[in-house]
């Protein structure tokens, strides 16, 4: 995931990005299909050490470069998947939540067989609600994933890790004016 700002509610970070991109992908669904079954490996390991499966069958497949994908496991461990130390302690642990909705929301995208083309998904981490969820929206046109989490302490700035997804948050600010902005792009 993204880091999020003080002011945004919303992000598409390394997972978003790279479930978007898979989806879109030649052998898409196979691809996919390979990340699901990795997760689903997981799960008798409480579905620990899941940054690495990320590693492996999300992020190299999806073309990040070999810096980033140290930078994006290591966040993911640290704030979303360490138990003690990690973000949301009431949600701990974390992983099981995140592999569950993840799986539906892929057997969602290649529902069709490995062989045809997966639904597209588009997929997003939104920020501030009481609880952690993933909630997963079908259409025939599209799979939306959202991970909906409480507001993490320690914001950093946020960002959109993805070239086509465009997000504007538009909210009153502290003076009662409502105002749009854009997220930014990481560059």
């Amino acid at each position: 995931m993204a880091a999020i700002g003080p002011k945004d509610s919303v992000a598409k970070g390394p997972v978003t990005h790279c479930l978007d991109v898979l989806s879109r992908a030649q052998g898409g669904a196979s691809k996919l299909k390979k990340l699901r079954d990795a997760v689903f490996a997981r799960r008798s390991k409480d579905f620990t050490e899941l940054e690495q499966v990320f590693e492996e069958h999300l992020f190299k497949p999806a073309g990040m470069k070999k810096e980033k994908i140290k930078l994006a496991s290591n966040y993911l461990k640290k704030y979303w998947f360490d138990e003690d130390k990690g973000w949301w302690e009431d949600a701990q642990p974390i992983a099981e939540t995140f592999a569950t909705g993840l799986i539906t929301a892929i057997d969602a995208s290649i529902k069709n067989g490995p062989r045809k083309k997966p639904i597209p998904m588009d997929c997003y981490w939104l920020v501030g609600h009481d609880d952690v969820q993933i909630i997963t929206l079908e259409s025939p046109q599209q799979v939306t994933l959202l991970f909906v989490t409480p507001t993490p302490k320690n914001r950093k700035p946020g960002r959109i890790w993805s070239e086509w997804a465009k997000v504007s948050i538009t909210a009153r600010d502290g003076k009662g004016k409502v105002k749009t902005n854009k997220v930014k792009k990481i560059s």
